[in-house]
């Protein structure tokens, strides 16, 4: 199947061969992204370290984050042809064979760092605002394998911090008026809401829920 590469800017043109490598794999283990860091041969994991060095060394990691969610914005990224996949599944396998602690991959100098939106915490009620600092710090960790690792790698010190917010929020009886709140904002449309909604979530993976056997909305 050939796919749109030409749209692929030139200064990442030395991304494609790694790139449709990965995509040929991922293709024959049917499309399971779980199973692709151990479907990889030795030679392709050699590959994607020396293409991880590179876009280190350009400093092309925010660059090429920056394209990526570009070209998701203008749609087609579901096509069989669009290159989208392909480029942004290298990002998943720098993370993944990050966290297994293979080199240079647990370096971690390379990831999906597009820039963050401006987030304004005045939407939320004034005296709810001392969830925005916790929900800025541990917000960024947005699905369930990032949860679990971070639990299993997570300091003392984190897993406390969370514990006291989560605690503060019980405490305080400002469970029922958090998720009033989600009610009111989107998590799709607004950053705000997302990046607290991620936070409740990870304090569940952690065990300091907010509340007990409660669903996020």
């Amino acid at each position: 199947m050939a796919r749109d590469w030409f749209v692929l800017p030139e200064r990442f043109a030395y991304l494609r061969p790694i790139a449709e490598q990965v995509n040929e794999v991922f293709n024959e283990i049917g499309q399971y992204y779980e199973r692709l860091p151990d479907a990889l041969t030795d030679a392709q994991i050699d590959a994607l370290a020396k293409v991880y060095e590179e876009i280190d060394a350009r400093g092309d990691a925010q660059p090429l984050s920056v394209w990526l969610e570009d070209l998701h914005a203008r749609g087609g990224v579901a096509s069989p042809q669009n290159i989208y996949r392909p480029v942004f599944d290298l990002f998943f396998l720098f993370r993944e064979l990050g966290w297994r602690g293979v080199p240079p991959f647990n370096s971690f100098a390379v990831t999906y760092c597009p820039p963050q939106p401006l987030l304004d915490w005045t939407k939320l009620p004034e005296h709810l605002r001392y969830l925005a600092e916790p929900a800025e710090k541990f917000g960024k960790y947005t699905f369930e394998e990032e949860w679990r690792r971070f639990v299993e790698n997570a300091s003392e010190q984190d897993i406390n911090e969370l514990a006291a917010v989560s605690e503060r929020i019980r405490m305080q009886g400002h469970v029922d008026e958090i998720y009033d709140w989600f009610r009111k904002h989107d998590v799709g449309d607004q950053p705000e809401a997302e990046k607290l909604g991620w936070m409740i979530e990870l304090m569940k993976e952690a065990d300091v829920p907010i509340e007990d056997d409660a669903d996020y909305p």
